[in-house]
């Protein structure tokens, strides 16, 4: 497609506009998956033996119980150089159960997110110390195809995250619930699932709904 040609209307939460390219060819968009048809098959028919050398042994008394120390939860990066911001977000993350780590600029954070590999990122970007976008260019060479929503209050991004491949992009004031639904669904996204789903041509960023819409 022309890289010049302007992006349709912005769909609503959840919507997707079919067919539209990358022209900016970003690492998101320009990887192709092969899907590995013949692993499955040996995944399956291991499965399948396993169940007929042991279909005649008893059952336990009992199911065994999880352990809570193996309690999965999801950390996520807020980076954002407004400390109510990143303050506000993290007590509703939280209280959700999420682990937070916070960071106030582009180069802080992406330095976090080598150190500590986040689930999914809430990146700003009106930052200092490198703005949202540079951050998030240096985040998808060290972190490739890391979750990430856009938060912001600068005006018509949202061709760009288009054209970068985020995953989700929020326009500020921020409606809570609708990011909290959102950072549950993608932080907890099999990591082959997402994949397939970034990288699949005809993905386009969602547009998640604000306070002001």
């Amino acid at each position: 497609m022309n890289p010049e040609t302007l992006v349709p209307t912005p769909p609503h939460d959840g919507a997707r506009v079919p067919g539209l390219s990358d022209p900016f060819g970003a690492i998101r968009k320009s990887r192709i998956l092969v899907a590995d048809d013949e692993e499955g098959i040996r995944c399956f028919s291991s499965k399948v033996q396993h169940e007929a050398r042991f279909r005649s042994a008893p059952l336990p008394a009992a199911a065994p119980q999880p352990d809570a120390a193996k309690e999965v939860h999801h950390r996520i990066l807020i980076a954002d150089d407004n400390a109510l911001v990143r303050g506000s977000l993290a007590a509703v993350l939280e209280s959700e159960g999420f682990v937070v780590d916070e960071a106030q600029n582009g180069i802080e954070a992406v330095t976090r997110a080598i150190a500590h590999t986040p689930d999914l990122v809430l990146l700003d970007l009106t930052m200092p110390h490198w703005d949202g976008w540079t951050a998030f260019s240096n985040l998808d060479r060290v972190t490739p195809l890391l979750p990430v929503i856009v938060i912001t209050a600068r005006p018509n991004q949202y061709r760009k995250a288009v054209q970068l491949g985020v995953d989700g992009f929020m326009e500020k004031p921020l409606n809570i619930p609708i990011l909290v639904r959102a950072i549950k669904r993608l932080s907890s996204e099999d990591k082959h699932c997402h994949v397939r789903r970034i990288t699949d041509r005809a993905f386009v960023t969602q547009l998640l709904g604000s306070t002001g819409s």
